[in-house]
């Protein structure tokens, strides 16, 4: 038969060496206490890479495995636990318009600029880079070439009939915006590179009134 008595006195081992009953409640509060500042540091740390991963020096260098024979489901699982791993969603405010690209400011979830600046891609469809003297042979048979006339208009043509096609809505000045980390391909004016492209939906091309 088990002494309960016995049992009770025995210390209490907290990962901080043993602790007597009389002194369970300090101990807790000690071990409490470390854990809310391990939290807090590492909230510090999630919120400082958010920030850095607009800048490109402040990815970290990842190392390639060597080369192996996967699975197509190996790889697909692979794409989608790299998205999971870097996909941070983040508010952005626009303050001047490029051709293919939007000079914006981060903003914070009580609605407020924080002073950091950020490029963003235009979604694929929208940028001239992309578009300009390109002729597209549509599954329905149309076979449509376009030119970049400004930011926001760009010529169509058939070969018989031509139009000017504009987005709309237009981007514009303090507009808020929803932004995710991506590999655009794009550089700035300064040639650094562009690592956020505009998730916000709703933008296209429509012929001008």
């Amino acid at each position: 038969m088990v002494d309960i008595k016995r049992r009770r006195q025995r210390p209490l081992a907290l990962g901080m060496g043993a602790v007597s009953d009389v002194d369970k409640p300090e101990a807790l509060r000690a071990v409490l206490g470390q854990l809310q500042e391990n939290i807090e540091a590492l909230w510090r740390r999630i919120n400082e890479m958010a920030v850095a991963v607009e800048e490109e020096d402040a990815l970290p260098e990842v190392e390639e495995p060597p080369a192996q024979e996967v699975s197509p489901r190996d790889v697909e699982a692979l794409i989608i636990d790299d998205i999971i791993r870097r996909v941070a969603l983040r508010e952005v405010k626009v303050q001047t318009v490029k051709n293919d690209y939007l000079e914006c400011l981060f903003w914070d979830a009580v609605g407020e600029e924080t002073g950091v600046c950020v490029n963003v891609a235009k979604p694929h469809i929208l940028r001239p880079s992309i578009y300009n003297n390109q002729t597209i042979t549509y599954i329905n048979g149309d076979v449509i070439t376009y030119s970049f006339e400004t930011q926001r208009k760009r010529s169509a043509t058939d070969g018989e009939i031509n139009e000017i096609q504009i987005t709309t809505p237009d981007y514009w000045v303090g507009e808020i915006l929803l932004a995710a980390p991506f590999h655009t391909g794009l550089t700035d004016d300064e040639s650094k590179s562009i690592r956020w492209v505009d998730i916000t939906s709703g933008r296209s091309w429509a012929r001008e009134p």
